[in-house]
């Protein structure tokens, strides 16, 4: 451990505990994740809750959130946009507000996603088959969101908006497409890994705009754009992630005036 000023102890980052537990129970991360997905996320989280009150004790409001959401892709095969349809989903789980300066704070989130689309194909693409003219997909995904807060106000009720990054973390996904020529239909698990037809990670731009209650809960209505291509194969389409949602939920702690300085970070 390191020591730090005003704080007794740098703990391990997060990955570092993941990684130690994995190798004590002589399981790959990947295979723990891919056959315990639930069970993996909610390790997580509790990971991710005790880290936060030991590292930022006095410093921050822990909250809970969840809500529904439509997700949706933007799909190019040979640089064309392909027609797409919404599907509906939801998502839960933890956030934090950690005073920066002002009214500024970081609002790190981690929660579980369930996303998915339709989309029918024009031109030949693989993934999902050479031979597809269409793909409907559920996928189910690990959102960790690094954003910073602003509320518009210091009074205990205001408007707020965040914004940030997100890396999604597929965690598993299946496929149903129709193959040309009435060659039949496919129900499937997507191939899912660093190697696999689609990737194991994508990436977001989010914003948020919402209003806290003097009480700690809090409504917003969130948007979230793909940057990162979800598929893996070479000459495949580029596949972008999009999600509209609205998120209800509430902090727990007390509010601290100390702003978040560089020597308090995981």
């Amino acid at each position: 451990m390191v020591e730090l000023p005003g704080k007794e102890k740098c703990y391990p980052s997060i990955l570092a505990i993941i990684t130690k537990i994995c190798s004590f129970l002589h399981l790959p991360l990947s295979d723990l994740i891919m056959k315990n997905k639930y069970r993996y996320i909610l390790a997580l989280h509790t990971i991710i809750i005790l880290v936060n009150f030991n590292v930022f004790a006095q410093d921050r409001l822990f909250g809970v959130l969840a809500g529904p959401q439509v997700t949706n892709v933007n799909y190019f095969i040979r640089g064309e946009k392909q027609p797409t349809r919404y599907k509906f989903g939801w998502h839960a789980g933890t956030t934090f507000k950690i005073p920066i300066e002002g009214r500024f704070h970081f609002a790190p989130a981690f929660y579980y996603s369930q996303k998915g689309y339709n989309v029918t194909l024009r031109y030949s693409s693989n993934p999902p088959d050479a031979l597809a003219i269409n793909n409907s997909t559920r996928l189910h995904t690990f959102d960790i969101a690094p954003l910073i807060n602003f509320d518009f106000s210091d009074d205990d009720g205001k408007f707020f908006i965040k914004f940030g990054p997100s890396l999604d973390v597929i965690l598993a996904g299946k496929e149903t497409f129709e193959l040309a020529e009435g060659v039949g239909i496919v129900t499937r698990k997507m191939v899912i890994s660093m190697r696999g037809d689609y990737g194991r990670f994508a990436a977001s731009g989010i914003f948020h705009f919402g209003y806290e209650g003097e009480n700690g809960v809090f409504l917003y209505g969130h948007y979230a754009h793909g940057i990162g291509n979800m598929n893996n194969e070479d000459f495949g389409p580029k596949i972008l992630n999009r999600a509209f949602g609205i998120s209800i939920g509430k902090y727990f702690g007390k509010s601290s005036s100390n702003p978040l300085g560089l020597n308090y970070s995981l």
